[in-house]
């Protein structure tokens, strides 16, 4: 709220000024562009009561969002409601965009007027006046209010009342221990003991009650495998009182409390004070085993649900103390996070099972009763059915059993195979009854942002970062007075991680973590926002239904050739276009063909992201100056040559993503005005750069910049525009710094980039015979480099000097130093922290100057890699290992491992002064040479 008050006290300075100065800069601009761009204005009281209207249906939405309404007609009455909130936010923006355009284009024409091809580019920042708005906004906000009037005579001041829905949980009751089921259990041998030589065994002497917490993710049976502990005789005899307590509506000490003492038959009508209900449970279980099994444990997201929930638990741990030091409490639950709360001593996550297990399951229920004959012959199709369908699910395994013992023969059976889930209704609505069930607990933004992932296929690999920038795009992140966007998106994705929405892959060759969504989960998102979010898998963008906001268009790999059409004639409100290529697709490493008109974006004016990845697309369309509201722009691996300056009015954009375009050669002159620009990726550099103009620097809202280019001219974009970009992370990839001076790399001031993790500065090897760097220049210009302390890697490329600074050893938090290509290099400076040292193309570095005589090296040092090109450095392996080691022929690489030798058949060159290095040796666990050094082939 305190963003959206500072965003509305902003707009009114804004049209203050705006109507003193808005007649003259249109006349300026109508008479060198010869379009007219009179705007509009506005009365601040119709402004403030187009805000007061937006805060009352975003208000009356958010009691919504908690309530599960049953009703059609409420729930027609809430997405007319919503798409009432899209258009006012629209309006609002269009409003902002008008108030702040003239002012910032003007500045923007006379910079162009100096710039190489200034008319072409002059004319494609034309377009951005012939977008505005030809509608009166007074008309628009008329129009707004009087749809307001109409939807809000249908509920009184837009209060939803609670006999409209079921609060989220409410219609669920205490199963009592009578209630507990039991049956065959299948695939859980191994969680079944480890669970029960936990409650079977004694607590340690500081622990007065022993906890263990049972995750996973719902349907996967955490409840069924608990309740076979719960009746397995051993446990049963091993406790004096077993009490079983659904905890899904809310976990409450004294409710608790009472229950466990009306479980032995005790008495609580007289017992109001929780104080008295403690005393009353001493009374009977002092010295006396208990076991507690809360099932379904559920906190809510909001901070008071965390810290009621803490203090009810605490109330009771203290309660079950008193009572004796051998009570055990075992809490199933759907997120690994309510560990926070409860301070388990074990978590034990219960995974899915296998395809054979699950067969199992569903052969019990579907081949039950069936002829020995007939179900040898519907075996092989229930095999498939499970392995497609059920991805290690117990529940699905069952209910499709059932559905299956139901169905009448052969035929029925294989259209449960071929047939999609969700084309048969019956089958997937028992599935995902239970699914839903952890989805109508998530706050209403957490519903939003998983609803959202249904635009992409099943299996997609989601990377955290690039999925948050998204949702901060499209206003799903709640605002926060103290965190950044980012750090709440984050929050978000770890909370549905949490809650086995998402699933991490393993990390296998690529350093960026990837997560999966379960399939099942996959048809639940889709069942719940099949009308806002709509996936096309073809090759048209069509067929969207009329309240589609958010669409995707995945091709099949089948044609690359084949062309992609995206010609919307009628769909003026979609926030989100995303093109998304299947992995298969990309590993071909071909881009797929699509046609785009020239005015499609016309049609698409509401567009807050936009993602146009893998195609061959080698010009923008110009309606892309329509797109005013747009966020995130990602234009990975295209054809792309240039951006249309018209880019450079999308005021609002926060992502610009143009990896892989290795054939961009520069980007729009007026880059500098995108002020609300956050994540910038250029292409890294392969035989060309990418021509930056100056004033990057004015983007001090950039926090990520992995790769920026120093033009060699005076005109381009010099390095001191770092000097102001703080906020950048993760990573800074500086080329060209050939073409800089040592107060140029002073200015830069790359020390107060406290959040780099990574710094790579690359001297150009190709260098032009008038812009030689010589060894003293590159010498003071890394002097000047000097990083922040929290750098945890560096990689030097191309230095032209014969020593490093001394900085680069006294970096504190330095993990990795790589060095490359480093010719007239001859020396190391001592390391004192880091564990891994790279070298390679380093023909002067020798172990004598490198390492003199009495050199010790660091403690922390714990992998040596020398490369190709290195003749000097690779004399620096000893010759003498105390145990066994290996040497791989056919790879020419030596790797030694700690203890390790060298094998007896491999003669080495030695040097025969480095007996002194070989002793400081043995402390590295990994010393490694690379490909190419052909010398060290016996």
């Amino acid at each position: 709220m305190a963003s959206q008050e500072s965003f509305f006290k902003t707009l009114k300075q804004a049209f203050s000024s705006f109507r003193a100065t808005t007649q003259k800069l249109a006349a300026q601009f109508t008479s060198q562009f010869e379009h007219s761009s009179e705007p509009c204005l506005i009365d601040e009281a119709d402004l403030d009561k187009l805000k007061s209207k937006l805060d009352r249906v975003r208000s009356a939405l958010q009691s919504a969002d908690d309530l599960s309404v049953p009703d059609l007609f409420d729930q027609h009455w809430m997405k007319e409601l919503r798409d009432l909130q899209h258009r006012a936010e629209d309006l609002l923006e269009e409003i902002e965009f008008a108030s702040v355009r003239a002012a910032r284009l003007e500045e923007f024409n006379f910079e162009l007027s100096e710039s190489k091809d200034s008319k072409r580019k002059r004319q494609e920042v034309c377009l951005l006046f012939s977008s505005f708005p030809s509608d009166c906004f007074d008309l628009k906000i008329d129009r707004i209010m009087d749809r307001y009037e109409e939807i809000a005579s249908d509920r009184l001041d837009l209060q939803l009342c609670e006999e409209d829905g079921l609060r989220c949980g409410s219609a669920l009751k205490q199963i009592s221990t009578t209630s507990l089921t039991t049956g065959e259990l299948f695939g859980r041998e191994k969680d079944f003991v480890t669970i029960s030589n936990f409650l079977l065994s004694d607590n340690r002497f500081d622990q007065s009650v022993g906890v263990i917490s049972v995750t996973g993710m719902p349907g996967v049976g955490k409840t069924a495998l608990v309740q076979h502990l719960y009746h397995d005789p051993k446990v049963q005899n091993h406790f004096d009182y077993c009490i079983w307590i659904c905890a899904s509506c809310d976990f409450d000490a004294k409710k608790i409390t009472r229950i466990i003492i009306q479980s032995y038959g005790g008495d609580t009508r007289d017992l109001d004070e929780f104080s008295l209900l403690q005393n009353e449970l001493l009374v009977h279980t002092l010295d006396k085993r208990l076991l507690l099994v809360v099932d379904d444990f559920w906190v809510g997201n909001k901070t008071e649900d965390f810290v009621r929930a803490k203090a009810n638990w605490e109330s009771l741990q203290t309660t079950l103390s008193r009572a004796g030091k051998q009570n055990k409490v075992v809490f199933t639950c759907q997120n690994v996070n309510v560990n926070k709360i409860i301070g388990s001593n074990e978590v034990h996550n219960v995974s899915c099972l296998s395809d054979e297990v699950c067969w199992l399951i569903c052969k019990k229920k579907a081949l039950n009763s069936r002829k020995p004959s007939e179900s040898s012959f519907l075996t092989r199709i229930g095999q498939e059915i499970v392995k497609k369908k059920c991805k290690g699910l117990p529940l699905a395994a069952k209910v499709i059993g059932d559905f299956l013992h139901l169905a009448a023969n052969e035929e029925n059976w294989l259209k449960v195979l071929h047939g999609e889930l969700g084309s048969n209704d019956e089958l997937l609505n028992e599935i995902l009854s239970s699914l839903k069930v952890g989805y109508d607990r998530l706050s209403s933004h957490l519903k939003r942002c998983f609803a959202y992932c249904s635009l992409f296929p099943k299996g997609y690999e989601f990377e955290e970062e690039k999925l948050v920038r998204i949702w901060i795009g499209q206003g799903f992140v709640e605002p926060h007075r103290s965190l950044k966007p980012q750090e709440i998106g984050g929050q978000y994705f770890e909370e549905l991680v949490g809650r086995f929405l998402f699933q991490k892959l393993p990390n296998v060759h690529d350093c960026v973590e990837k997560y999966v969504m379960h399939d099942l989960f996959h048809e639940l998102v889709q069942s719940i926002a099949h009308e806002e979010c709509c996936r096309i898998e073809g090759y048209k963008l069509c067929d969207l239904h009329e309240k589609a906001r958010h669409s995707s268009l995945v091709p099949p790999c089948l044609d690359l050739e084949k062309a992609i059409e995206c010609d919307l004639l009628n769909e003026k409100d979609l926030q989100t276009f995303l093109f998304i290529g299947k992995l298969e697709c990309k590993f071909e490493n071909k881009l797929f063909h699509m046609n785009m008109h020239s005015n499609v974006f016309s049609h698409m004016k509401c567009l807050r992201a936009l993602d146009l990845s893998y195609t061959d697309i080698k010009e923008l369309p110009s309606s892309i100056n329509h797109l005013t509201h747009l966020r995130y722009l990602v234009l990975t691996k295209i054809n792309l040559q240039r951006l249309p300056e018209s880019i450079c009015g999308l005021f609002k954009l926060q992502t610009l993503d143009l990896k892989h375009c290795e054939f961009l050669n520069e980007i729009p002159w007026g880059i500098k005005h995108l002020f609300s620009l956050k994540h910038l990726e250029l292409p890294k550099p392969n035989n060309s750069s990418v021509y930056i103009p100056p004033g990057i620097g004015q983007l001090i809202t950039l926090t990520k910049l992995p790769v920026f280019f120093v033009a060699s001219d005076s005109e381009g974009c010099r390095i001191e525009e770092l000097r102001d970009l703080v906020n950048l992370e993760n990573e800074l990839h500086i080329l060209g710094l050939h073409n800089v001076n040592e107060e140029e790399a002073k200015r830069a001031k790359l020390v107060n980039k406290a959040k780099l993790q990574k710094l790579t500065l690359e001297w150009s090897s190709l260098a032009s015979s008038s812009n030689k760097v010589s060894l003293e220049s590159s010498c003071l210009v890394l002097e000047e480099l000097k990083p922040h302390e929290n750098l945890n890697e560096l990689e030097i490329i191309g230095y032209k000097g014969s020593k490093f600074p001394n900085w680069i050893g006294d970096l504190p938090h330095l993990h990795t130093l790589t060095i490359r290509q480093c010719n007239n290099l001859k020396n190391i400076p001592k390391l004192n922290s880091a564990r891994v040292l790279n070298v390679q193309c380093c023909e002067q570095l020798c172990p004598i100057i490198s390492f003199p005589l009495g050199y010790q090296l660091p403690l922390s040092l714990e992998s040596v890699q020398i490369g190709a090109g290195c003749p000097l450095l690779s004399q620096w392996i000893p010759h003498n290992f105390k145990e066994d080691a290996s040497f791989d022929k056919e790879c020419r690489k030596l790797i030694r491992k700690k203890q390790g030798s060298i094998d007896p058949e491999c003669s080495l060159p030695v040097h025969s002064n480095l007996n002194f290095v070989e002793e400081k040796m043995s402390q590295l666990s990994e010393t490694e040479v690379m490909s190419e050094c052909s010398y060290l082939v016996p």
